[in-house]
């Protein structure tokens, strides 16, 4: 039995994983800072993953392992959440590992701050894994923060993040479970609205594996889209900095035209979305941004554009060089 409750909770969703799940719990149980639990959420594995968690669970005290129906990985992290009783929660994937110095640096760096990030790396069949790390830093400016982590193209990844369990059970943060993507930004964000300090280190744990295959979201990524718009928007209460709004802008931009080659026109909610980061950036003046933002607000009338080919819409959502 555990004498008091663990410093870390680190919640690790499993589904179909046997082939790569002993090297993630191995990694995670190998930390120099042992004051945590690792909980293990088998979602409704049909192979030998489930097995795997309760072997594990029956040698370590630090081991629990909750089985349940497939609900998706938004519906197993919660199921963590639901049962943490460490003072910090962390996550990781059953696909991906750590070092051992994962949770020693998260712990050493907090301090009294609301959230510690770290780097990450990316492993994929290319042997030469391409590092994502933050600059160090401590500050009381969630805007700054918004903006390193979406220059640094780390918003989401919540296993390269430490929350404060407190935070996430008084507000009630959860993983949206209806969406399939960007749910780890959403996740981030949603906390990010009851932040007031942070910490950023420039050390990269985490060892992030990357799919063969992209997966089909289907409409999740537009809905996602519209969502990350709106805590981004509440996170700087109203008014986005014009870098964010930069940033931003082409991926509200990306969604919007999919939106409206399917003949989806775009809800007033949406259009006000797009206005307010427009209205914030001073790049909006090429002649295929004006293109974009007249096919935008044309498209709550139904204005049909499905005739533009690919090519054409490839050209007007690109990055201006």
């Amino acid at each position: 039995m555990r004498p008091h409750p663990p410093k870390i909770s680190v919640i690790a969703p499993v589904y179909n994983a046997e082939k790569t799940l002993r090297r993630c719990i191995d990694s995670i149980l190998r930390q120099t800072f042992e004051d945590f639990e690792l909980i293990l959420i088998n979602d409704g594995s049909k192979d030998q993953s489930g097995d795997i968690c309760d072997e594990y669970a029956a040698k370590d005290f630090r081991v629990k392992a909750i089985h349940k129906p497939n609900g998706g990985v938004s519906s197993a992290r919660n199921a963590g959440l639901d049962i943490a009783i460490g003072e910090y929660i962390a996550f990781a994937d059953s696909d991906d590992y750590v070092s051992s110095e994962w949770l020693f640096d998260f712990i050493k760096n907090i301090g009294d701050t609301d959230i510690c990030i770290q780097g990450l790396i990316e492993h994929n069949e290319n042997p030469n894994g391409h590092i994502r790390i933050t600059e160090s830093n401590n500050s009381n400016d969630i805007t700054l923060l918004l903006e390193e982590l979406m220059t640094k193209n780390i918003l989401g990844y919540c296993f390269i993040k430490l929350f404060k369990n407190s935070t996430i059970k008084k507000h009630n943060i959860r993983f949206d479970h209806e969406i399939k993507f960007r749910e780890d930004d959403l996740f981030v964000l949603k906390y990010l609205e009851y932040t007031k300090s942070w910490v950023s280190i420039p050390k990269a744990n985490y060892i992030y594996f990357i799919p063969s295959k992209n997966k089909d979201y289907g409409t999740s990524a537009t809905e996602c889209s519209a969502k990350l718009c709106e805590s981004i928007i509440t996170i700087c209460n109203g008014h986005p900095s014009q870098k964010i709004c930069e940033m931003q802008l082409w991926s509200i931009k990306g969604y919007s035209i999919d939106k409206i080659l399917n003949k989806k026109p775009l809800t007033k909610r949406e259009i006000k979305i797009y206005n307010l980061f427009k209205n914030n950036s001073n790049q909006l003046t090429s002649f295929k941004d004006n293109i974009v933002a007249s096919l935008i607000n044309l498209s709550h009338y139904c204005f049909p554009v499905s005739y533009l080919g690919m090519s054409t819409i490839h050209f007007l959502t690109k990055k201006n060089s």
